[in-house]
């Protein structure tokens, strides 16, 4: 304790300050018209101090003011001088509380309060005759008086009464010893009940039927005990009555009391016989009291004027508005209040001596007359002092104030060679902030110690508020390393250009046509998208076609030079690439700095800072609307108070550990409360914190700190035990919310706290961190998956669900613990994590070397070119083809399951040429699979087979598989494979499909040269009669590759198969067969489809050609077609043995063929052919030609018998006609003119026409 004096609050009577109102009032009083005398002022004008030395005045008034003179001496000098005239009596009276009576008004409590102090104020006995009377305290004497009266009277009575003791009965015969003794004895008894009964009156006595009870005392107000005071007042005759604070309640009423009050005592009877000694009443009230005097007559005034408008009563306008109170100015109501309250003799206002404009200079003399320690530990900055003199103009606060600090300086601040540590960070001005809120507000001073002061709440807001920024810069964060921020910021830029783009476009009433960038056309409807302006951002060139949108359809282009001066974004705007930028980077440097500061932030810089709200207000309007006053706002804005306001107004025990513990204590230990975001400072404060917080501290949410969970998580596994329980507690909202923003803490051990919660485990884990906003951004995802999967016991304590699958789905390529070799992890448990989330793993290449092998085994990954090179352990330039894979078989049964898959891979791949390239790995494959497959899916494998991988042997095969690669064409066309398929199944199709090609060519047959004649001689009769399968042309090339072979057979042509085909004509062409009548009769059973191409091969056919070969297609054999001539002249020369098996047709044609083949026919054949001749040229052309053979008798019969005019030449003798002219006919008219036979009719002869009569 230091040796600082406290000053008294006590009023203080100031000469320089009081003299003249004090010299007022003694003057005011020595008049006798002054009966109610007011001192107003306002509060802390000095009105008490005034009052104080104006009652001594009047008490000595003789004698001077006694000053500060307290002896005895000085008392009974005061005592004696009350006694003279001049002196004065008087009674002060102040109320500061009112009872709590219910259901009475204000002014009957503050009369009430008035009665009990006058009443009880008179010496007990002085009031004799009131009803509150007052009975002095009884003393042994006059108990004894009071004993011995009643005993005189009663023992009086009883010897009147003959009632009196026996005379012997004290053994002596002296009557009046027992008499004496007997009055003593009652006498005695009396004054113990005297004594024992005291002042109690007795109001009722019973006795059996009767009763016997104390009566009490009862209240008294004005109205209802009037006469009691005037009782008071008479028998006590004070001079002068002084009442204090009257004025704190409001109620000007009581003065209409007060007034009422005086004037009936100093009209009472007993007063006028003081002349010029009247009781006067003295007031000490508040200036603003004056404006309240008179208001309920007020009220009433206003009240009939509004009754007499409504009834009429009002004749004048002008009056009315006079009257009404809204039109009155403050002076004219001051007026008028005034006038009708004048029961104040006279009124002394004090003028006051503190204002707004001196508070700090006498703010700063009263500390001074303190005398604080000097020092930095004592010294109050002026500027605090002068915020706090702005609001207050009070001494006695003034005074009180610095009372307290020195107080609780010597405490909490001037602790130096005491057992007592100052909290860190604390000064004077801080703790003497808190006094002066304190003394402002102390009812939410009072409310510090349960958190419920307006401080409290405030500290709460700045909390909450700290939380969702950090929240929301997490988020912001999240977006910038994610790049969705860098999208958004595209997004909105390019929105902005297309804007201006359309301004431009239609201010110059132009329309946008095409776009172009480096030569890629743009999609010039797309130009409120990204890709659009980032396209022409990144060109070397870029131009933009517009076209006029009037008739004259002007046309004009915008190269890269304009666009980017229209459009200078396209050039400073760093955001079109997808990387991030230098700007995302500073950004997120800033967040990160930016997060750091707001862990710890404190009332002042948070104040100054309008950038972070909460519920859209920032914390300065939060401050505003909830702090009690400006004052506390000031002190909080100049950083006088801070956020450890409650550590630096309280008295610590024990070891101190810092006020950062202190206040975490305070505000999160004791009440379980979470602030995931406070920050501690001092050195080893977490270690203290949790050396002092209670045993259950880390199994409850007060724990759920950052700081606090980062210390554990650099410390022994054991000691997180409770915290890693209770975070994994399910339903645990405050341990998700602070998991959440914890692990996107950039400075937290995120990894080490999930390895610890997967260690325990906790089963909710991995669904946490995949829950929606749980997360901020893949590489956080990342390394806690990772984390996680390293340190979890096995697969089954987990669920999974499906956000959670899809989140380790999402990012298994980036986790490096399936992607790294890893030692002390199980890889079975990653692997069925892994495979929990992704039923086929897409990227085998991702996945560490371990485990590859178990996914490869199971078969669960994707089946694609990258995956089997990777499960098979190839190069990239390494094809896929069965060949490669059948050596690890768990791969290419992974294939065999999904062989439509695998093929849709081969036939992708730009190494894989086939599905397989040799004939044993497709062996092996078709035996393996023919029967698992379908026989699509076999089609398809063999299909995609290389040409390398064809069967040389097709026995390697089951035959069952065998019309399946035949059929594909997987075997090589050798004889070996024709003469096994053709043994066992036959030539069909498929056999027959390979030895020809698309075109229908035959192929050449494999090894030919290296088979018997035995083995051969039956392939040829096999192929020449494949009829079914085989073009006659491909079976006389195939057969004549093995006719032709070394050791070729030869072939009976009776086992050959009369086909209707052209193989017969085939084989002459070929040579294989001699041109023989025997080779024609053994095909002609198969009719002229055979005979016929074999006839237009033949060259002996001349020699050997019959009615019967021929089956009556003379005609067609006369007529040409690609028939030897010779042929058809050996048919022509024989027509007449033909013609009966052809019909006319064959006639007709034989005639035109004869003459153009110059064949002459005989008259047989020409009396067969004249009647069906269509030309009459070709008989007319015979006759000519043979005019010396054919009789001319005959040549008549043959042209007589041709249609047309031509049947002249069969008339009788004399017969005239005309024949049309022919090329020949002259000359054989000539031939039967001479011999006799026509005679040619006299006259011209007609253009193109013979006239000529029968001879």
């Amino acid at each position: 304790m230091t040796d600082i004096e406290l000053r008294s609050l006590a009023p203080e009577y100031d000469e320089d300050h009081h003299h003249t109102y004090v010299s007022r009032l003694n003057a005011a009083v020595s008049d006798p018209r002054n009966k109610n005398i007011a001192l107003t002022g306002r509060y802390g004008a000095g009105k008490s101090s005034i009052l104080d030395k104006f009652t001594r005045d009047q008490e000595c008034s003789e004698t001077g003011d006694p000053g500060n003179d307290s002896s005895e001496q000085t008392a009974k000098t005061i005592k004696k001088k009350r006694k003279k005239a001049s002196s004065r009596k008087v009674l002060r009276i102040s109320i500061n509380t009112l009872g709590p009576d219910k259901g009475e008004d204000l002014t009957n409590r503050i009369q009430k309060e008035l009665v009990k102090q006058l009443v009880y104020r008179a010496k007990p006995g002085e009031v004799r005759s009131s009803e509150f009377a007052r009975t002095p305290q009884l003393r042994w004497w006059r108990a004894g008086l009071d004993a011995l009266v009643v005993a005189v009277v009663l023992v009086g009575l009883l010897w009147l009464f003959g009632l009196r003791p026996i005379k012997d009965s004290l053994g002596t015969d002296n009557s009046w010893l027992p008499m004496a003794s007997l009055f003593f004895l009652v006498l005695g008894i009396l004054w113990a009940i005297r004594w024992y009964i005291g002042n109690r009156v007795v109001a009722q006595v019973s006795a059996g039927g009767a009763s016997i009870a104390l009566e009490g005392t009862s209240d008294s107000f004005f109205d209802k005990y009037l006469d009691e005071l005037i009782t008071f007042f008479e028998a006590t005759e004070p001079d002068i009555l002084v009442f204090e604070d009257l004025d704190r309640f409001d109620d000007p009423r009581i003065f209409d009391s007060l007034l009422e009050l005086n004037t009936l005592v100093n009209s009472s009877a007993h007063w006028r016989n003081r002349p010029g000694r009247p009781l006067r009443f003295v007031y000490a009230i508040k200036d603003s009291l004056f404006e309240k005097l008179g208001d309920e007559q007020q009220e009433k005034d206003e009240t009939e004027n509004k009754k007499a408008e409504q009834d009429g009563a009002s004749t004048s306008g002008a009056a009315v508005d006079q009257n009404n109170p809204e039109t009155k100015d403050a002076v004219a109501e001051a007026v008028e209040r005034a006038n009708r309250t004048k029961f104040f003799e006279i009124v002394i206002p004090v003028v006051p001596f503190l204002s707004h404009s001196n508070a700090r200079d006498h703010f700063v003399t009263e500390l001074g007359k303190l005398r604080l320690p000097e020092g930095e530990g004592a010294k109050i900055d002026r500027g605090l002092i002068d915020i706090v003199a702005r609001h207050t103009t009070d001494m006695r606060l003034m005074l009180n104030i610095g009372n307290e600090f020195v107080v609780y300086a010597e405490r909490l601040l001037w602790v130096a060679g005491t057992k007592r540590r100052r909290a860190p960070g604390l000064t004077a001005n801080r703790l003497f902030a808190i006094v002066v809120y304190k003394n402002f507000h102390l009812t939410d001073f009072e409310a510090l110690p349960h958190r419920g002061s307006a401080l409290d709440w405030l500290d709460q807001a700045r909390r909450d508020l700290v939380d969702t920024a950090i929240t929301t810069l997490q988020q912001e964060r999240a977006s910038l390393v994610s790049g969705a921020a860098r999208r958004q910021r595209q997004q909105d830029l390019a929105a902005t250009l297309s804007e201006r783009l359309t301004v431009v476009l239609q201010s110059a009433h132009m329309t946008l046509v095409s776009a172009t960038a480096d030569s890629a056309s743009l999609d010039v409807k797309a130009i409120n998208d990204p890709p659009f302006w980032q396209a022409i951002a990144q060109a070397k060139t870029a131009e933009v076609q517009l076209a006029s949108e009037s008739r004259y359809a002007i046309r004009s282009a915008l190269d890269r030079a304009y666009l980017a001066s229209v459009f200078p974004e396209i050039e400073t705007f760093e955001g079109w690439v997808d990387t991030p930028t230098q700007v995302d980077d500073k950004r997120v440097s800033e967040i990160d700095t930016e997060i750091s500061v707001l862990r710890g932030i404190d009332f002042k810089p948070l104040l100054d800072d309008d950038r972070h709200t909460l519920d859209g207000k920032s914390f300065a309007a939060l401050a505003e609307n909830k702090l009690p006053s400006q004052l506390a706002l000031d002190l909080i804005k100049q950083g006088h108070i801070d956020r450890f306001y409650a550590e630096y107004a309280t008295v610590f025990y024990g070891e101190f550990l810092g006020v950062d513990v202190a206040k975490f204590f305070r505000n999160s230990v004791w009440p379980n409360e979470m602030d995931m975001q406070f920050e501690f400072t001092t050195p080893g404060a977490v270690g203290n914190v949790l050396a002092q917080a209670p045993a259950d501290f880390l199994g409850t949410r007060s724990a759920l700190n950052i700081d606090i969970v980062n210390h554990l998580m650099t410390i022994d596994v054991s000691t997180s035990i409770h915290l890693i329980d209770f975070l994994a507690r399910p339903h645990n909202t405050d341990g998700h919310q602070f998991l959440s923003t914890y692990l996107n803490t950039p400075t937290s051990h995120g990894e080490e706290l999930v390895s610890r919660l997967a260690a325990k485990p906790w089963p909710g884990l991995f669904s946490f961190i995949a829950s929606e906003g749980a997360i901020n951004g893949d590489e956080t995802n990342v390394s806690l998956l990772n984390a996680a999967l390293r340190s979890v016991p096995s697969f089954e304590a987990f669920e999974l669900d499906d956000d959670a699958r899809a989140l380790i789905a999402r990012l298994y390529t980036e986790i490096p613990v399936f992607c790294e070799v890893q030692r002390g992890v199980p890889m079975q448990t990653l692997f069925a994590f892994l495979t929990a989330s992704l039923p086929s793993v897409p990227n085998l290449r991702a996945l560490s070397p371990e485990l590859q092998n178990l996914v490869v085994d199971a078969k669960r990954y994707t089946l694609d070119a990258s995956n089997l090179r990777a499960a098979a352990t190839l190069p990239d330039e390494t094809p896929i083809s069965a060949d490669n894979l059948l050596a690890k078989t768990v791969i290419w049964e992974h294939c065999t399951e999904h062989v439509e898959g695998y093929l849709s891979l081969v036939e992708s791949d730009e190494q894989t040429t086939g599905s397989c390239a040799s004939p044993e790995v497709l062996a092996e494959v078709v035996n393996a699979q023919h029967e698992e497959w379908t026989a699509e899916q076999m089609d398809a494998f063999l299909d995609a087979s290389a040409e390398s991988a064809a069967l040389p042997d097709i026995t390697v095969v089951e035959q069952t598989a065998w019309a399946t690669v035949v059929d594909r064409l997987c075997v090589v066309p050798n004889v070996t494979n024709l003469e096994a398929y053709a043994t066992e199944i036959g030539l069909d199709d498929a056999l027959a499909a390979l030895f020809t090609d698309d075109e229908g060519a035959v192929v050449d047959i494999i090894n030919v040269e290296d088979v018997t004649e035995d083995q051969l001689e039956p392939l040829v009769t096999l192929l020449l009669n494949a009829q079914a399968v085989l073009e006659p042309r491909q079976r006389v090339l195939l057969a004549k590759q093995m006719l032709g072979a070394p050791d070729g057979p030869g072939f009976d042509l009776s086992e050959i198969e009369a086909s209707p085909d052209e193989l017969l004509a085939k084989l002459l062409r070929e040579g294989m067969i001699d041109d023989t009548a025997e080779a024609f009769a053994h095909f002609s059973g198969a009719g002229w489809p055979s005979i016929g191409p074999a006839l237009r091969v033949s060259t002996n056919a001349a020699t050997f050609i019959t009615p019967a070969l021929i089956q009556g297609h003379a005609e067609e054999v006369v007529r040409g077609n690609n028939f030897p001539e010779a042929t058809r002249r050996a048919l022509l020369e024989r027509l007449v043995e033909f013609a009966p098996t052809e019909d006319q047709s064959f006639l007709i044609a034989a005639a035109s063929a004869a003459r153009t083949l110059h064949v002459s026919l005989s008259t047989g054949a020409l009396m067969l052919i004249a009647p069906a001749v269509r030309n009459h040229e070709d008989v007319v052309w015979q006759l000519k030609e043979q005019a010396g053979q054919i009789a001319a008798s005959a040549a008549m019969q043959i042209l007589g018998s041709m249609s047309g005019d031509f049947v002249g030449f069969a008339g009788a003798a004399g017969q005239k006609f005309e024949v049309s002219d022919t090329p020949s006919l002259e000359t054989v008219l000539k031939h039967l003119k001479g011999a006799g036979m026509i005679v040619p009719q006299p006259g011209r002869q007609p253009k193109g026409r013979w006239k000529f009569r029968i001879a």
